[in-house]
């Protein structure tokens, strides 16, 4: 049986997969490459944890979502007449917002996906690019695109495997699995029941609070034991590890106005901040997942 290359392409109304047309001897070089780099992305992978947003995964794991919503088209595609899938408009290359370049292997009556992420930047035809031929250099003018060097993820058993959020991410929709706190999430944090304050509530929102400080106070705030500490005693177990932390005359741990200084309290508050035993060194772990 041949296999198929696709491209997952996005539009306003979701995903569409459509075929890529290759010749036979492109097909076989595609084959083993996708076949080594899946062998490339399994090696030394020994342990499987489920991403909730709040894990980068060791070298010897891979994070995993189940049932993602966008997989079933992804699987109705590879096992449905590839002749009745519809190929990538050459013409309109760059149209065609392609997200991934992707392959079924058979295994055991199920289709294992492989998928490469796709950017714009590997669509060649767009750039200056030279090809050697009968003695000079030409510029090359055809639709043409380079791939990846390694797989982003796999998809298996309705499973998809994956190492990196941020190349999954700009194939699938991984928004739901990645939540980070509101404004109102914020004034929830600044709550005067729990034992953390700001001077400036405002400017902590507009100046502070980006991407990964949202995420740490979303973390913390889910795992609700704020409340069951107070500013001196949290500050106690701060200075254990060599945390220096302020309290403001009300007793309250106090955050301060700058980025690098608040997230190390925060990571502290969402115990991912510690100091290895033997060593005294100071470290920030990957998670909190436990042992």
């Amino acid at each position: 049986m041949t296999q198929n290359f696709y491209a997952l392409c996005r539009t306003a109304n979701g995903i569409e997969v459509k075929r890529l047309q290759l010749n036979a001897a492109i097909l076989t070089d595609m084959v083993t490459l996708f076949n080594d780099q899946e062998s490339s992305f399994l090696n030394g992978i020994d342990d499987e944890v489920t991403f909730d947003g709040d894990w980068k995964p060791d070298k010897s794991e891979v994070l995993t979502i189940d049932n993602h919503p966008e997989i079933d088209a992804i699987i109705q595609a590879v096992t449905a007449n590839a002749q009745s899938i519809p190929d990538v408009d050459v013409s309109n290359f760059l149209s065609e917002n392609i997200k991934a370049i992707f392959t079924a292997v058979d295994v055991d009556g199920s289709k294992k996906i492989l998928m490469q992420h796709f950017t714009e930047r590997q669509v060649l035809s767009k750039k200056v690019v030279l090809t050697y031929g009968k003695n000079h250099f030409n510029r090359l003018k055809n639709t043409s695109f380079s791939l990846e060097e390694k797989l982003s993820c796999i998809i298996e058993d309705g499973i998809l495997k994956f190492k990196s959020y941020h190349n999954t991410r700009a194939i699938f929709d991984l928004t739901s699995y990645y939540v980070t706190a509101t404004d109102n999430d914020i004034d929830d944090f600044f709550d005067p029941t729990l034992p953390v304050a700001v001077d400036d509530l405002q400017q902590f929102k507009d100046s502070i609070a980006d991407q990964g400080t949202r995420k740490l106070i979303h973390s913390v705030l889910n795992r609700r034991n704020l409340n069951q500490y107070s500013g001196v005693q949290i500050q106690t177990a701060a200075n254990d590890v060599g945390l220096p932390l302020n309290l403001d005359a009300s007793g309250k741990i106090l955050l301060p106005l700058n980025r690098k200084e608040a997230k190390n309290i925060l990571r502290f508050l969402d115990d991912k901040y510690y100091e290895a035993p033997l060593s005294e060194e100071h470290y920030i772990t990957n998670s909190n997942r436990p042992v």
